[in-house]
Formats: C-alpha cells, sequence, structure tokens
C-alpha cells in the first residue's frame, strides 16, 4: 500500500520555472510560452 506522502510526491510536483504563481486555491498562472500568461483554474463544485 502506498502512502500519503508517496502519493503526493507522484501526483504533485514543485513549480517549474514557467510557474508565475503556482496552484494552490483555485488558480494557477503559468508562461508556456514567451510574452504570453495562461490563467488555470478549476472548481469542484
Amino acid at each position: 500500500m502506498t502512502g500519503e506522502f508517496a502519493l503526493i510526491r507522484r501526483y504533485f510536483h514543485p513549480p517549474t520555472r514557467h510557474t508565475l504563481l503556482a496552484g494552490g486555491d483555485d488558480a494557477a498562472l503559468i508562461v508556456p510560452q514567451t510574452a504570453h500568461e495562461l490563467a488555470l483554474s478549476t472548481d469542484l463544485l
């Protein structure tokens, strides 16, 4: 059986250099290409 922290390490990676604001609450801000910004948002409900 895999432990909780092993699952977290497997599916949640540290932010990369392209990440301006890591996902913490409901959104993340990344830079996929030069001179572009992309806001990603999710909501469970």
